[in-house]
């Protein structure tokens, strides 16, 4: 896995005092230009072509039963293999002379990464049973006594940690690189440049940090429901019936409501459904700013936000969000039937929705990300300029063994923007 684009692994040493410069706000370069038609990175991601889906995933007129609707999309999500015959993505190397040559000749050099020996966690005084408990907060973090220190705290180094932990293919995992230490090094000191503090694992500004990525997580599976419910709305789908078609046609095997045309599979995750979650980021990370150190393209974050799409619809997956009750029925009536095997795997797929954690949604989270690898930089660029669409800021403050193919990698990447050169949608 490489690092992230912006990712200089010796800040920590210019911490401890090895080096007289202070590290620069702008020192890596943007990833994207969302005013232009194109968007530049470091690390060139292929086009790729897309076969029209097949006719058969139209949305159907066939209603089913609650149980049989739950007993097909349970029976499709423990599946131990996964059919990828329909896959059939072609990487597009077509680009003009001039493109290439300009893509050359403004693609800034990589940082020179330096590894770095992890410093031991601070020694921690002993806390009483109540203190043990309690959740880390903003007053645990030794902040300099300068203007607005909270504020640029929330709103600076916050964020940078997370848009590099955005950048991971297992953004549920933020040190799943090596670097999450030295990134949020990096975020503290460009956003404190004369507060010289030595991040240390498990210490009081890591702790803090990683509860607000937690909250961040959290939310982001919430903004999933609420886009899904969103969608319902916008459909005009009311009824349990149209709600339990739809989820049974615009989920696997090609994730139609990953689109931004669902009918022809053309505009790869540009979903309305899913830029509101991805919205949801970008309003925390809003690269648009110049505050937040730039860690890269933020396909973790996307594919998270997919991943949480992707729960909020299986929570309808008969027509409405079942009760507590209403599971245990499901799960009495396959055992009633002599099913054990739909039983249990019913039992592990509601324990599956009821949270949005790592331990459910971390390989979904990855399948998606293998997907979206294939999106090319221009593809990037248009998903970035439809998500900002639905940033909100407030007014004048900083806002705060080989593994089986899995059926998102029948998702085809379209090549609808070869040849883009405008900033039209």
């Amino acid at each position: 896995m490489s690092t992230p684009k912006g990712m200089i692994t010796n800040w920590r040493e210019k911490i401890s005092g090895n080096s007289t410069s202070s590290p620069s706000l702008h020192s890596s370069s943007s990833s994207f230009s969302l005013a232009g038609g194109g968007a530049a990175s470091d690390a060139s991601v292929s086009q790729a072509s897309t076969p029209s889906p097949s006719p058969g995933m139209l949305i159907s007129s066939n209603a089913t039963s609650s149980i049989e609707a739950t007993r097909t999309l349970v029976l499709k999500s423990t599946a131990t293999t996964r059919d990828t015959s329909l896959m059939n993505v072609v990487v597009n190397t077509t680009s003009t002379s001039e493109s290439a040559a300009k893509a050359a000749k403004e693609k800034p050099e990589t940082p020179t990464l330096i590894s770095n020996e992890r410093t031991p966690a601070e020694p921690e005084r002993q806390r009483t049973a109540r203190s043990q408990r309690k959740t880390p907060a903003t007053s645990d973090v030794p902040l300099p006594n300068i203007k607005n220190s909270r504020a640029i705290w929330r709103g600076q180094v916050v964020p940078s940690y997370i848009s590099f932990v955005a950048t991971l293919d297992n953004p549920w995992d933020a040190d799943s690189t090596g670097d999450e230490i030295d990134a949020l090094q990096q975020s503290w000191s460009t956003a404190f440049p004369n507060h010289r503090v030595l991040v240390r694992p498990a210490a009081s500004i890591h702790r803090v940090a990683t509860q607000r990525l937690y909250e961040w997580r959290s939310n982001i599976g919430k903004r999933g429901i609420a886009a899904v419910e969103w969608l319902w709305e916008d459909k005009g789908l009311a009824h349990e019936e149209e709600r339990r078609d739809y989820v049974a046609t615009h989920l696997g095997p090609h994730f139609l409501c990953m689109y931004k045309d669902e009918i022809n599979a053309t505009g790869a995750f540009r979903a309305e459904v899913l830029m509101r979650t991805f919205g949801s980021y970008l309003s925390l990370c809003d690269p648009t700013t110049g505050s937040i150190v730039d860690f890269g393209i933020p396909i973790g974050a996307l594919a998270m936000c997919a991943a949480a799409v992707e729960r909020g619809l299986l929570l309808y997956r008969t027509g409405k969000i079942q009760t507590e009750k209403e599971q245990q029925d499901d799960i009495k009536s396959a055992l009633d039937k002599g099913d054990a095997k739909l039983a249990k795997d019913l039992k592990a797929f509601h324990a599956k929705l009821r949270t949005f954690s790592e331990g459910s949604w971390s390989k979904p989270t990855q399948d998606y990300v293998k997907v979206m690898t294939k999106l090319s930089e221009v593809q990037w660029g248009r998903i970035m300029r439809a998500g900002m669409k639905h940033v909100k800021q407030s007014k004048g403050s900083l806002k705060i063994p080989e593994e089986e193919e899995d059926e998102r990698a029948m998702m085809i990447v379209d090549s609808d923007d070869d040849g883009y050169s405008g900033d039209s949608e």
